[in-house]
């Protein structure tokens, strides 16, 4: 039986938890409150807990290549500096008129940027997934998410996993020799008692580990698809969940209490809380991003 110990907890009370990530630049682990608008650093060693406002909703960040972080918000993509001011817009989403906003974001082993939109309403199958080109416009590689989440992708790079939320549907993309994404494939579907499938990441074994909201907690896969464990939160909607630590050996899973009625709410306190895990399982150290023509 596979051993997961909850070693911290930062009580951040996020409304919507979400793309948390570790920096080895910075030994911190970063998430970001989308709708409430607020990024929440975390020092490693010191365990100091740090905020920092956004004027609109902060969908992700990736930590770039030449220093700063990539970040994705409602309805654009900029640069940002280290203390997280814009300093560049990449890309303006003309959809967002549409109540089409960001959503996730991972970039691959190459260091490109694979981002996703979803409905703002979630209603009705208006996003897409998307490789970020900076000379021109994003290329779309899968259509018609409702919700995106993820990607994630393999440690070789050879497969992306896309998240389709309200599917339950984990999609598995190959990796052409033109070095493209292609011909997505349905990988996972979630069962009844799993929630929906939100955040994920690979560990070094290139299994899954996919964060359930609704489900109570992150669940674990096999490269062949297979439920192994389940790593169980105090809290319903988890959201995001990623390796941390300098040597990869903890887990940290976001979480929402958004859309919980008071009755839920005095049920589950911990709803919105940050949560580090050590697991058995090693980590892959992400490649920053790069900002490809």
């Amino acid at each position: 039986m596979e051993q997961f110990t909850l070693v911290h907890t930062v009580k951040c009370q996020c409304v919507l938890g979400e793309s948390v990530f570790y920096s080895d630049d910075r030994q911190q682990v970063i998430w970001n409150d989308i709708e409430g608008r607020v990024i929440h650093t975390l020092d490693w060693d010191t365990k100091f807990h740090r905020t920092y406002g956004v004027s609109s909703r902060l969908c992700w960040l990736i930590p770039f290549e030449h220093g700063g972080f990539v970040g994705g918000f409602e309805d654009e993509i900029c640069l940002l500096d280290d203390n997280f001011c814009r300093q560049k817009t990449l890309w303006v989403n003309k959809d967002f008129a549409e109540r089409v906003r960001l959503n996730d974001a991972k970039a691959d082993r190459s260091g490109r940027i694979f981002f996703g939109t979803m409905d703002d309403e979630e209603k009705e199958a208006k996003g897409n997934i998307y490789q970020l080109v900076v000379s021109k416009e994003p290329r779309i590689i899968q259509r018609d998410f409702t919700v995106s989440n993820g990607p994630a992708f393999s440690t070789c790079g050879k497969y992306m996993y896309a998240v389709s939320s309200a599917e339950k549907c984990i999609y598995r993309l190959f990796l052409s020799a033109a070095g493209e994404y292609h011909s997505p494939e349905v990988f996972i579907r979630f069962g009844e008692c799993f929630g929906w499938p939100d955040g994920v990441t690979v560990d070094a074994d290139d299994h899954l580990w996919i964060a359930g909201w609704d489900g109570k907690g992150v669940f674990r896969f096999t490269p062949e698809g297979e439920l192994i464990a389940k790593l169980s939160t105090p809290a319903p909607l988890t959201t995001s969940v990623a390796f941390v630590g300098p040597t990869r050996r903890h887990i940290a899973v976001t979480s929402a209490s958004r859309d919980l009625t008071n009755e839920q709410l005095a049920l589950y306190p911990e709803s919105g809380n940050l949560f580090i895990y050590s697991v058995e399982a090693t980590g892959v150290v992400e490649t920053p991003a790069t900002l490809s023509d």
